[in-house]
């Protein structure tokens, strides 16, 4: 299998270092210091004392020039059109396209823009920063990619491929059967966090005893759980549980990206994981207060 990833950071970056790592034949499309650090001296990716340099195939988007088998898509929610040329220009009848963007329903907006292409739903569990241009640390050891069609086909060799580099690449796969619970389901742990971590301007400790910002999170859960039935999407009844378990695992310090973008005054994902929580509450009239008071906050 030919893997192309588009986007050199955190998400990007951890995926085409472990499947570097494990031999596999991969390219990653980053740009700027991103670009020339790991160029030049390759990428390294740290997880509590452990750390490995990857050398990984990196060029510009100008610069690609192959035909991919699988293509993941790792940038920002607000910079997925700027990938469109990148994926006209090199992507055939066989390619399959994996968004990994946070927000939902990416893969709807992708397949309006590629009809003949293989567009699968996805989304990746991992807690990784870019520290400094060629650097990437790991806060946790989950590290996992979901994907699937939304009809649940799970018979297709190509993805059964991919699960099996994944796997071994030391990534963990699910080739979904219901990619649409599990989307939101993935929906349902970052947006809260995103949205509460920023606008209570804490970190992962906050969530993990006795707080305002804990309220609000699993306030805001419930809050998706409701939007989820409204949907006639079928998540677990005990997620709040299930997304509490998983902050334990976080480093205390760590935030979301979308809250270090928020305070650095850089461009957000606020739309795709604040307001369209809102968009979705008034199209499928769920009341939706505590992230209609956090979106009035955060444009």
């Amino acid at each position: 299998m030919k893997y192309l990833v588009i986007g050199g950071g955190a998400i990007g970056g951890s995926i085409a270092a472990y499947l570097t790592k494990a031999e596999k034949e991969v390219t990653l499309i980053a740009r700027g210091r991103q670009l020339e650090e790991i160029s030049e001296y390759g990428l390294f990716v740290s997880k509590g004392r452990n750390e490995f340099n990857a050398k990984i195939n990196t060029v510009s988007a100008e610069e690609y020039d192959d035909n991919p088998d699988v293509i993941f898509l790792c940038v920002k929610g607000y910079s997925l059109e700027s990938t469109y040329p990148i994926i006209k220009s090199c992507a055939v009848k066989n390619t399959v396209i994996i968004p990994l963007l946070n927000g939902y329903g990416i893969n709807k907006k992708i397949s309006k823009e590629f009809p003949d292409l293989t567009v699968l739903a996805g989304c990746i569990y991992i807690a990784a920063s870019v520290t400094e241009p060629g650097f990437i640390h790991l806060s946790s050891d989950i590290f996992k990619i979901v994907y699937g069609f939304l009809d649940g086909n799970l018979k297709d060799q190509r993805l059964l491929e991919v699960a099996s580099d994944l796997a071994k690449s030391g990534i963990t796969p699910v080739y979904s059967d219901n990619i649409k619970r599990d989307t939101f389901k993935k929906f349902t742990m970052v947006s809260p966090m995103a949205a509460v971590g920023t606008y209570c301007n804490v970190t992962a400790l906050a969530f993990k005893h006795a707080s305002q910002a804990r309220d609000m999170y699993i306030k805001c859960v419930e809050e998706l759980v409701n939007l989820a039935a409204g949907m006639e999407i079928d998540i677990p009844e005990d997620i709040v549980d299930i997304n509490l378990e998983i902050i334990k695992n976080l480093e205390n310090s760590y935030t979301s990206s979308m809250q270090k973008d928020v305070c650095a005054g850089r461009q957000s994902e606020a739309d795709g994981l604040i307001h369209e929580v809102v968009r979705l509450g008034h199209e499928y009239g769920v009341d939706v207060p505590i992230y209609e008071m956090i979106a009035e906050k955060i444009k």
